[in-house]
């Protein structure tokens, strides 16, 4: 036994020795993926500080260039407050057949408590379904038929008259006529709109008048849009 001892305690070192290695291998590869670990985090921070960074510079450049914007949108805001106080209606020409102040002047008179007077509400006559291809208006002394007025004109006016009888079939649902269907649609833009439909003869009054009379539901606005 006792020889053998020796033999023993030289494997038993030699194993120790021969281990250790593995150990410090182990230890570096650790630290390695330690640095590596650590080098992955700091260029995180690197990129996200150069993200804010250019954020932070896209959104100064934003800002400048929306400054002027919003100083013209104060100025104009300014000068909506003093039309406020200064104009109580505005009187242009609105119907079925003209609408162009719909996208952007109708709503500024609504936000600002301005009246809209329409005149023209039926369309220079028109809406009223009196006027033809050949007749309705006084021939060449009636100025509608000049080249003013290119809706009373060739194809322009074969198109618009297309369009008239679609109203006067909702009109005969609605047992009214055309012009009263047309003038209930103009007062059925708002409390601020008041139309003022021009005509010389006392019955025509007295129809423009039944217009008020005309409910309109919101199929019926939808289904004269459709058919205009």
């Amino acid at each position: 036994m006792m020889r053998l001892l020796p033999i023993l305690l030289a494997a038993l070192f030699a194993g120790t020795v021969a281990a250790a290695p593995s150990l410090e291998s182990l230890l570096r590869e650790v630290k390695q993926a330690q640095q590596a670990s650590q080098q992955i985090n700091r260029e995180r921070e690197q990129r996200f500080l150069q993200n804010k960074q250019e954020q932070a510079q896209l959104l100064a450049e934003a800002r400048a260039e929306l400054a002027p914007i919003e100083n013209r949108t104060s100025q104009l805001r300014g000068r909506y407050d003093s039309l406020q106080q200064e104009i109580t209606a505005l009187q242009t020409e609105y119907s079925l057949f003209t609408r162009d102040l719909e996208d952007e002047i109708l709503p500024v008179l609504r936000e600002l408590g301005i009246g809209l007077v329409p005149y023209s509400p039926l369309g220079r006559g028109l809406l009223t379904g009196a006027i033809t291809s050949t007749g309705g208006a006084d021939g060449e002394a009636d100025r509608r038929r000049s080249d003013y007025f290119p809706r009373f004109q060739g194809q322009a006016l074969d198109a618009n008259l297309v369009l008239v009888e679609k109203i006067k079939e909702l009109a005969d649902t609605k047992g009214c006529t055309p012009g009263q269907l047309a003038l209930a649609w103009v007062l059925a833009q708002g409390e601020n709109v008041v139309p003022i439909p021009g005509t010389k003869r006392v019955k025509y009054l007295e129809e423009n008048v039944g217009a008020t009379a005309v409910e309109l539901t919101s199929d019926d606005l939808a289904a004269l849009e459709r058919a205009v």
